[in-house]
């Protein structure tokens, strides 16, 4: 009886989760504009990327007009086409490159070439940038490239602005120092050092700002820091993941309908009533980066990841290490130091 009802609920599962045919028609998200602007354009084209959903966006930095498109999954490998659409290199214009690409790996969809891209990718694109590194002995950054046609500090100032807007509410990882990690706060651009996990998890929480229960609630749940833990009525969702959304701990299913609690927050359904959780994306968006603190309950910490559009539950030190593992962005010491520190 036990198998054949979980062999119900995983049938049901799989007609709740969404799936992506290769090949399918991408949705258009816009254009990321490399001075500033395009913030919905990124946060769309990395959400779909962060399910391989096909997608396209157009970054356009100045005299360079670059279209990356998601092709969709290819023997459980996410492909991205990278095509210069226009390019003040002869050998860049309308070549195209197609890329496998992890989706456990942070994409910056502004970045022309993201770290470490170039060895996943095949197509005459690859062969004309292998050209232009031999002859660099470097990688110019997009900021780079724009310093060299806009040369004035006033360009300087803006390109700078629009790295610190796109870093905003990230988790970065100083690569060339010590694996340093580092939050940016969205209020301010500022970045605070985050040390050991122990202190990661107090500066996280300092950082937090009180948001009420209906607009926490409208925000996706990453299911997986919900399950670390124990789990009294085994629905999936640890004790402590319980308390923080407010299901009960010792009953599987908290609304009665049928369903573990821990299948419905998987699926995207409300284990304390009817239908479907809130998915506010805009107000999402709109909060990207930032950590809350859920007031109305017991002051539990959210981060909301700034791409995913989704909140990672802060609930021990050894959560806060998780999601710096998970979510950190590697940065060289150059552009670390081009963010300003917060004062403490």
């Amino acid at each position: 009886m036990t198998q054949r009802f979980l062999s119900i609920l995983a049938f049901l599962s799989i007609g709740l989760i969404p799936s992506f045919a290769f090949g399918q028609t991408p949705y258009d998200c816009g254009t990321i504009n490399m001075l500033g602007g395009g913030d919905e354009a990124e946060v769309c084209f990395e959400t779909h990327f962060s399910a391989c959903a096909p997608a396209k966006v157009a970054v356009d930095a100045k005299d360079e007009v670059v279209e990356r498109t998601i092709l969709g999954l290819k023997n459980d490998i996410c492909e991205v086409q990278t095509s210069f659409l226009q390019s003040h290199k002869e050998d860049f214009r309308g070549r195209a490159m197609v890329c496998a690409l992890p989706q456990d790996k942070t994409y910056f969809s502004r970045d022309i070439f993201a770290s470490g891209e170039l060895a996943r990718c095949s197509g005459d694109l690859v062969i004309s940038y292998k050209t232009v590194q031999t002859e660099t002995q470097s990688k110019p950054s997009v900021e780079e490239a724009l310093y060299s046609v806009s040369p004035d500090s006033e360009s300087k100032t803006k390109v700078l602005n629009a790295k610190i807007k796109r870093l905003s509410g990230r988790i970065l990882i100083a690569v060339e120092s010590k694996g340093e990690a580092w939050y940016v706060r969205p209020k301010d651009g500022s970045a605070v050092f985050l040390g050991r996990p122990a202190d990661a998890f107090a500066v996280m929480r300092s950082a937090g700002a009180g948001i009420s229960n209906a607009d926490l609630d409208s925000i996706p749940l990453a299911y997986e820091t919900l399950r670390d833990g124990p789990d009294t009525d085994g629905d999936g969702l640890s004790d402590r993941g319980e308390a923080a959304i407010g299901t009960d701990p010792f009953a599987a299913d908290t609304d009665g309908d049928g369903y573990a609690d821990g299948l419905e927050v998987m699926n995207g359904y409300s284990p304390t009533g009817p239908g479907r959780m809130r998915d506010n994306k805009q107000f999402a968006s709109k909060h990207a980066g930032m950590i809350f603190l859920a007031v109305q309950r017991n002051g539990e910490a959210w981060y909301i990841h700034p791409t995913e559009l989704r909140r990672y539950y802060l609930g021990r030190p050894s959560d806060a290490f998780s999601i710096m593992r998970k979510t950190g962005v590697g940065i060289s010491d150059a552009d670390l130091a081009d963010i300003p520190r917060a004062k403490q």
